[in-house]
């Protein structure tokens, strides 16, 4: 199937972490996800997050969702193969240099986000997904209406 790139807007609760633990819910909830079903007939799809990695197809092949990566890390610094332990699974904020390159201001608005993310022929599209320079990971930018940040876009690439 290949890697699939996905992006997200969700509340912000204050805490990075915290809107990630929703978002991840409320995608399982929603089962708005890859599954496997012509591969896994007998496996129905699981009660947990958790229990996606339990199916072995899972865990080569993702779910090409925001649940292949369930931790929030504070560096900007560029995810790799050789630190793959510590990196793969992992979100990490888009650097202030990027945020401005890519949106013209510090504070970008969801509409900015959207814009964006969600239209792969709008200028500037390719460069902002090559921001995630791993499969297995994502990036972050918290999103701002009226000087306050109230959401949070995540995108990233997984699945393979």
């Amino acid at each position: 199937m290949g890697a699939s790139g996905w992006s997200y807007v969700t509340p912000y609760r204050g805490d990075v972490a915290q809107s990630l633990r929703e978002l991840r819910e409320r995608v399982f909830r929603d089962k708005a996800y890859h599954w496997w079903d012509d591969f896994e007939e007998d496996e129905p799809r699981p009660a947990t997050i958790e229990g996606i990695w339990a199916s072995e197809c899972m865990q080569e092949s993702g779910t090409h969702s925001i649940l292949d990566v369930g931790r929030v890390v504070e560096t900007t610094r560029v995810p790799g193969w050789d630190n793959s332990r510590e990196d793969l699974g992992t979100v990490r904020p888009l650097a202030a240099d990027a945020i401005l390159r890519h949106f013209g201001t510090s504070r970008p608005s969801r509409t900015q986000f959207e814009a964006l993310a969600d239209h792969p022929g709008a200028p500037g599209f390719g460069d902002f997904v090559d921001e995630v320079k791993m499969r297995w990971t994502g990036l972050y930018v918290l999103l701002y209406d009226g000087g306050e940040p109230t959401e949070v876009g995540f995108w990233g690439y997984s699945g393979d």
